[in-house]
């Protein structure tokens, strides 16, 4: 124990599991309505990081060891906090509405800055947080079937006789669900791209239990039914894939792994294709009113307040909603070309760390971006870049945990054991 807390994995898990907590804590208190769990006012999504963060400071304080700062580390959070005062004084402009927790945004990468995480500290915090997806998807199941907790968007028998002719539900009946899971994370969508982090964390995971991870996760993924969530997880296994490098004795010819990885995606396909379809359900619709909004400030977008109020959207889907089901058409519609630049700017220079790291033999991290990139094309999986949110974390999480293994593999090279 000792060991740990003189690593970053401490304060970094301590991060990444109150982003967690958090969510899934409002995630409960909005299906039940208690306003007992309100404190002065606020949810449990916004007071929960608030007392937590005080651990996670107690937690690097008392690390001991990191990896050294590089050049890719500053850019990276650079760009980072400068995207996050950019989307804060367009968001001032617009007159939208924010939490308290944003503030928290610089506190934490100022840790993460001081004393950056080592690859291992990354690794070992992406295969907690693989665990606790499945443990909460687990525990939601089990709340929902006990009556504890009801099922988001249920749905009326209309909804739920159009799910089940147009998409693939195999073990809905097994387990007592109607139509597709919409689970513990907001909507299926958003849920099956949990379920994709534990497949590839526990498929990049040489230990034993990354059965446990891969098959927890692949069910997960079917009770939701996403397409969305079977092509991310098809662009994280074919990063696997591509940069998979077996024992010697074992070595599988570069051409035959991607002629392999290519045959079984079209396979994957054309079987989904088979149970109805593989449209985006009326996505070409939403963007395109979307983007009509977005021409009439497409410099600095119109904010979450101008997609509220404007009609032009409403096609398809519930008024209410207001979401463009797209990470990047939600992006410079809210923020514009100028809010796109630095939030997207951040994802390319991490991109290039990963792409790094993958081509020195660890691959996980690349996966994991190229399955949130993919994702984010059909689904906007989280709120922006102002809050230490769960993707958010991870992604950072993610970028540094690439960071730090390619300068561990510069040292090495270099023989230099200091």
């Amino acid at each position: 124990m000792q060991r740990v807390l003189a690593t970053p994995s401490a304060y970094l898990i301590s991060l990444q599991g109150t982003a967690v907590v958090a969510a899934y804590v409002n995630y409960v208190q909005n299906r039940i309505n208690s306003e007992a769990w309100l404190v002065f006012g606020q949810a449990p999504g916004i007071y929960i990081p608030f007392f937590a963060f005080p651990l996670t400071f107690l937690l690097w304080l008392a690390c001991r060891e990191w990896a050294s700062r590089s050049l890719w580390t500053v850019v990276f959070l650079a760009v980072l906090a400068v995207s996050w005062s950019l989307h804060f004084a367009l968001l001032r402009s617009h007159g939208d509405l924010y939490v308290h927790t944003i503030w928290l945004f610089l506190l934490g990468l100022l840790l993460l800055l001081a004393k950056p995480p080592t690859w291992e500290s990354a690794r070992l915090t992406l295969q907690v947080l693989a665990w606790s997806i499945l443990a909460l998807a687990a525990l939601t199941l089990l709340l929902e079937r006990l009556g504890v907790v009801p099922q988001a968007f249920p749905g009326g028998p209309e909804v739920i006789a159009w799910q089940e002719g147009r998409y693939w539900l195999p073990l809905q009946d097994a387990l007592g669900i109607e139509g597709r899971w919409p689970g513990p994370y907001g909507s299926n969508q958003k849920t099956a791209f949990m379920a994709v982090i534990s497949i590839i964390v526990g498929a990049a995971s040489r230990s034993w239990n990354r059965w446990v991870l891969m098959a927890g996760g692949l069910v997960v993924l079917l009770l939701t039914g996403s397409r969305g969530g079977f092509f991310a997880l098809a662009l994280g296994l074919f990063i696997l894939a591509l940069f998979w490098r077996p024992p010697r004795k074992k070595q599988i010819p570069f051409s035959v792994r991607i002629a392999g990885t290519v045959l079984v995606l079209l396979v994957a396909s054309m079987f989904l294709y088979q149970q109805g379809g593989l449209g985006l359900t009326g996505r070409v619709e939403l963007w395109a009113g979307f983007f009509d909004l977005w021409r009439a400030s497409p410099w600095i977008g119109i904010g979450q307040t101008g997609i509220s109020t404007s009609p032009a959207v409403v096609t398809w889907m519930e008024p209410s909603w207001m979401d463009a089901h797209s990470m990047y058409v939600q992006e410079i519609t809210r923020y514009g070309i100028v809010g796109g630049i630095f939030a997207f700017g951040g994802l390319l220079v991490g991109l290039g760390a990963t792409i790094v790291a993958a081509i020195r033999r660890w691959s996980l991290p690349l996966a994991l971006m190229a399955a949130y990139l993919g994702a984010g094309i059909t689904e906007v999986l989280h709120d922006g870049w102002q809050l230490l949110s769960t993707h958010v974390v991870m992604l950072i999480v993610v970028v540094l945990g690439a960071v730090a293994w390619n300068g561990d593999h510069v040292t090495r090279q270099h023989g230099d054991s200091s």
